[in-house]
């Protein structure tokens, strides 16, 4: 029964990893614009 107070905080922790990836990814690809732009 001890991991169920735990998985609140697990789905906290994988959201705010899977933002900070998104947001990565959308600098990534903002980046890559800007150079195409510069070519």
């Amino acid at each position: 029964m001890n991991f169920f107070p735990s998985l609140p905080l697990f789905n906290y922790k994988i959201k705010c990893e899977y933002k900070n990836i998104f947001l990565l990814l959308h600098r990534i690809s903002e980046i890559n614009a800007q150079e195409k732009r510069d070519i």
